[in-house]
């Protein structure tokens, strides 16, 4: 179905018939309730939410093994982050489940001196929109402690935090 046709059914409907409409969509599409969650919901449902997700992001980089650590699954991580992304309704929430990821990926690093490509790009890329969300939401006081904090959890790995807190200094405290 076109977007044309679609307007042309909802124009034909009278007021009551919308809200049966929309009614049923919330009912049967997942999709339609999450996002009214997000939309119009309370801050208890939207930290349920991301709670959620959160923890969904921390199991990606659990790991067994101390010798020989599993890889952090990252294209799992990209696609949880891609989801949030689309869906959130505050880009401070988006701000902290970024930061919350780079938090997870750099104790993931520290403790099992664990380094690799994907990994450094996951934890700068997602830095680098953590910063962009939280300067959006004005909420830099807030989360500058947790902002320094993962730059200091990269010392052991030099280039990574150079490039941290480049990123801090030219988003943050430009």
């Amino acid at each position: 179905m076109q977007k044309s046709t679609f307007k042309k059914y909802i124009k034909s409907l009278n007021e009551d018939e919308l809200r049966e409409e929309i009614d049923r969509l919330f009912s049967k599409i997942p999709e339609v309730k999450h996002y009214y969650t997000l939309e119009l919901g309370s801050d208890a449902d939207r930290k349920r939410i991301y709670d959620k997700v959160k923890r969904g992001l921390e199991s990606k980089y659990r790991t067994k093994s101390f010798r020989r650590p599993r890889r952090p699954r990252i294209a799992k991580i990209n696609a949880i982050l891609r989801e949030v992304e689309k869906h959130a309704v505050y880009t401070f929430e988006l701000g902290d489940v970024f930061l919350y990821n780079v938090e997870c990926a750099t104790t993931f690093a520290k403790k099992y001196y664990f380094e690799s490509d994907p990994l450094t790009n996951v934890i700068l890329k997602s830095y680098e929109k953590a910063c962009l969300y939280i300067r959006d939401a004005l909420m830099e006081d807030e989360f500058e402690d947790r902002l320094k904090e993962v730059i200091v959890n990269m010392k052991r790995y030099p280039n990574i935090a150079i490039s941290m807190e480049q990123l801090y200094d030219r988003i943050i405290e430009a």
